[in-house]
C-alpha cells in the first residue's frame, strides 16, 4: 500500500555502492576550482549553464548549488568542498553572463523584505522608546508628529515579514 523505504532499508544495503559513498575524487579546493573553471571555459557548457538562466527558472545561486550537489553526487568532491568552491563558481558565472549582456536574478537579496524588516524594526524600536514618554506629550519621529496613543494603537508584528499565500 505504500510506497515508500522501510526505516534503515540504506543501511542492509552494499557499502559504497553509490558515488558519494567513497572517497572524492578531488580533495582540495584548488583542484575542485580548476575543475569547474575548466568545465564552464566549455562554450557548450556555460551555453547550457547561462540557458538556465535567461529562463528565469533558477537563480544564479540556484544554479551554482545545483552544479555544486552534481559534483557531490558524481563522487567528485565533498559538500564542504563545493561550499568552499561555490563562491568563487558565482562569480565566474556572474562575470560571464554580465559580458554576455544576460539579464537574470542573482538570488542572494530580497530588497523588498530587507526594507519591511527594517521598517519592522524601527517601529519595535520606537514603540519601546514611547513607552517611558507620558501618554499626552506628542512625540517627533521622521519628521512627523505622532501621539504616544496613536503609536500604541497599532499591532504588535514580529520582525519578520510574513508573506500571503
Amino acid at each position: 500500500m505504500i510506497n515508500a523505504p522501510i526505516p534503515g532499508m540504506s543501511l542492509t544495503g552494499e557499502p559504497k555502492k553509490y558515488p558519494w559513498e567513497r572517497p572524492p575524487e578531488l580533495v582540495e579546493p584548488e583542484a575542485v576550482a580548476d575543475y569547474y573553471i575548466d568545465k564552464l571555459s566549455n562554450k557548450d557548457t556555460m551555453r547550457s549553464v547561462l540557458d538556465f538562466l535567461v529562463l528565469g527558472e533558477l537563480t544564479l545561486v540556484e544554479t551554482v548549488e545545483g552544479l555544486m550537489r552534481l559534483g557531490v553526487s558524481k563522487g567528485l568532491h565533498t559538500v564542504d568542498t563545493g561550499l568552499i568552491v561555490a563562491p568563487l563558481i558565482h562569480k565566474t558565472v556572474k562575470l560571464v553572463a554580465d559580458a554576455v549582456g544576460i539579464e537574470y536574478e542573482e538570488g542572494i537579496v530580497d530588497k523588498k523584505a530587507t526594507e519591511e524588516t527594517k521598517k519592522m524594526r524601527k517601529e519595535a524600536l520606537t514603540k519601546k522608546f514611547l513607552k517611558g514618554v507620558k501618554k499626552d506629550q506628542p512625540t517627533e519621529t521622521d519628521d512627523e508628529m505622532v501621539s504616544v496613543e496613536e503609536v500604541m494603537e497599532e499591532p504588535v508584528q514580529g520582525l519578520i515579514p510574513r508573506r500571503n499565500k
